[in-house]
């Protein structure tokens, strides 16, 4: 794994939640459109309702097309999880997390860890060379 795919963590997960949002809309829309094609009322035009069922269809396909989005963006951040948990070392493991996954500043993570930069950035490499 290079250290710009695990870069990516944090702007993939902000890509799922935002996926997850167009989701959530997309569902809401389609339950409107739903209830317009299912009623009681006497019916209109043929045109109106066939309009009706194309955009839930068009819903459903995008449904679809941010539902992959999203599992392969799952997959990506699993991908990164596993290769920081299956690292040795415990520092290590919290160096990594830190950086890459809660997204911490270099100089935040020498504080917590209580090591000095080039500490950080020497294990940091060594790091990095162990998960290539």
């Amino acid at each position: 794994m290079t250290k710009e795919e695990l870069k990516e963590y944090i702007e993939t997960k902000r890509e799922m939640e935002i996926i997850k949002e167009k989701l959530e809309f997309l569902h809401t829309s389609k339950g409107g459109v739903k209830s317009m094609v299912i009623t009681d009322m006497p019916k209109g035009s043929n045109s109106n309702n066939d309009r009706l069922l194309e955009l839930m269809a068009e819903i459903e396909e995008l449904e679809n097309i941010y539902n992959m989005k999203w599992l392969k963006s799952l997959k990506q951040l699993n991908k990164i999880e596993n290769t920081i948990y299956f690292l040795e070392d415990a520092t290590d493991r919290n160096i990594m997390r830190m950086r890459y996954i809660e997204n911490y500043t270099w100089e935040r993570i020498c504080v917590e860890l209580n090591y000095s930069w080039n500490g950080i950035h020497k294990r940091h490499r060594k790091i990095l060379d162990k998960i290539r």
